[in-house]
């Protein structure tokens, strides 16, 4: 039986459009590969902004501690901060930070909590005052800040 032209025609097009060409496949391969490392240099720098405000939350829950034992056991107690070496140390243990050595901390507090030239101190008082700070942590780009208002002794986080 004679084929068609036609019918041959409409074969060899079925068999053509069957796959896929080299072309293509490196196209989508290309394309996986750019949204790759779009999204793993995405998430490395959002790491680093996580990780950051994580510590700060770790120095933030130890304070609110401090303020709630001062106000529980009716007499002052005080948190030390020692921006040198990153060390935390209240009533309830120590916290260490940046242990890569890479988080910088600055702290603002009251003169007469001035311990030293690296080393401050945070006082919260029985009513829930306290000698309010400010403490910012910071890592390349990325920072964080614990502030201790020295009138209600209320301590609160930001990011940025």
């Amino acid at each position: 039986m004679p084929t068609s032209p036609v019918g041959e025609r409409s074969r060899n097009r079925r068999q053509f459009e069957a796959g896929f060409s080299l072309i293509e496949l490196l196209a989508v391969v290309v394309i996986l590969s750019i949204a790759t490392m779009s999204v793993l240099s995405w998430r490395g720098s959002g790491s680093a902004r996580v990780s950051i405000q994580a510590e700060a939350a770790r120095v933030a829950v130890r304070l609110r501690e401090a303020r709630v034992m001062a106000i529980r056991n009716g007499r002052p107690t005080l948190v030390t901060v020692d921006t040198g070496t990153g060390r935390i140390d209240g009533p309830t243990g120590s916290v260490l930070i940046g242990r890569g050595g890479n988080t910088a901390i600055t702290a603002t507090t009251a003169a007469s909590e001035q311990q030293s030239g690296q080393r401050v101190g945070i006082r919260f008082f029985p009513n829930g005052s306290s000698s309010g700070a400010t403490l910012r942590f910071s890592r390349g780009r990325h920072g964080a800040e614990v502030r201790v208002n020295w009138l209600t002794g209320r301590v609160s986080l930001t990011g940025s």
